[in-house]
């Protein structure tokens, strides 16, 4: 689809081009000389996030609801994140590449990952992980912990290298996880 939009382009400045050299035309002419009107691109490829999930054993009510625990209080500090990207347009996506953006949204952290793939039809989807480790504690009593809520997100094709119908729906909600120090 980028070609579409490149060979329009291009089309469009040829005929203006031809409209102001070529010696034939009059005036009148150049006045209804038609531009070139390119049709909508049609179907795309289109990549969501559809799951958010982790490997969070524990959980915990302490930051309001059920949610998985990384708190210094009895958490699980370490975990693995995977996202489901689904492809929810008209057209496959050829194999290729394109990028994660990984985001703690706690402390503003971000991870890029480059993600090879073999091709994604539609409606069809790929699973991508990595590992996390929110740091080391320093509480030893777990009575001294303050419980806040620590959210994570990503943000699929983040580089926009992938032509997609609708590019504003690529980030997740917010995972949230209950953390505390």
């Amino acid at each position: 689809m980028k070609k579409t939009v490149f060979l329009c382009s291009l089309l469009a400045v040829l005929l203006s081009l031809y409209a102001f050299t070529n010696p034939v035309l009059t005036p009148s002419d150049e006045a209804t000389t038609s531009t070139a009107v390119c049709a909508d691109e049609g179907p795309a490829a289109d990549l969501i996030i559809g799951a958010y999930t982790t490997n969070i054993a524990p959980t915990t009510t302490r930051c309001g609801g059920t949610l998985p625990d990384i708190s210094c209080c009895g958490g699980q500090r370490g975990f693995t994140a995977t996202i489901r990207i689904d492809n929810i347009g008209t057209l496959g996506l050829a194999p290729g590449r394109f990028k994660v953006l990984w985001i703690d949204l706690f402390n503003g952290s971000t991870q890029e990952q480059v993600v090879n793939h073999g091709g994604i039809p539609a409606g069809g989807s790929i699973f991508v992980s990595r590992p996390y480790f929110v740091g080391p504690c320093d509480v030893t009593n777990p009575g001294e912990c303050a419980f806040f809520i620590h959210p994570f997100a990503a943000f699929v094709d983040s580089s926009n290298v992938v032509t997609e119908s609708n590019e504003s729906n690529n980030r997740s909600r917010p995972y949230n996880t209950c953390d505390g120090a």
